[in-house]
């Protein structure tokens, strides 16, 4: 029965997987627009390239550093649209996990097919932009917290998964304004 129940999960998972590859790649839309381009190009900054443009001082870096080790190999924009893919499939994973977390399994299952098949969650995960990864951290934040009362070394992968959201958040205000929140 166990075995059974982990092989049905996992094919929920693989299913789900395929069908956000599915809504996120198809059409595909190799267009880059602005904030996209930036992004790429601090990547391709951090990787060691001369940009001759940057906006480091007012841009999270942390969604730039993880585009970098691709520019040492590749530039295609598909490889950047499946980083997009991996957070949009991480953020639903998550929000999962902590909403089975705090409620019971089948509301948190019906909330995340809910937020799959919302257009605005399909919107923010059609671009490379950093909404949902740094929803995604900071959901993971909430849940190692929520799994705190339980181990200690929860709380540290707490704090780090904060301090992810910080370094991907666009607008460093939110971020305080969510460490408030968060604190309190």
């Amino acid at each position: 029965m166990l075995k059974r129940y982990n092989l049905n999960n996992i094919f929920y998972l693989v299913a789900l997987f395929i069908l956000l590859a599915v809504f996120l790649i198809y059409p595909l839309d190799l267009n880059i627009y602005w904030d996209q381009s930036v992004y790429l190009l601090h990547g391709k900054y951090f990787a060691g390239f001369d940009i001759g443009y940057d906006e480091l001082i007012f841009r999270s870096p942390f969604l730039s550093l993880l585009t970098a080790p691709l520019w040492l190999f590749t530039y295609k924009i598909i490889h950047f649209k499946l980083i997009s893919l991996l957070f949009s499939f991480y953020f639903l994973f998550i929000s999962y996990l902590y909403l089975k977390e705090i409620s019971k399994k089948q509301i948190a299952l019906i909330s995340v097919i809910l937020l799959f098949s919302s257009g605005l969650f399909h919107f923010e995960t059609r671009f490379f932009l950093t909404d949902i990864p740094s929803l995604s951290f900071f959901i993971s934040s909430l849940y190692f917290t929520e799994k705190k009362l339980k181990n200690s070394s929860n709380f540290i992968l707490a704090g780090v998964f904060l301090s992810l959201m910080i370094l991907t958040l666009e607008a460093f205000t939110s971020s305080v304004f969510m460490i408030k929140i968060y604190h309190f």
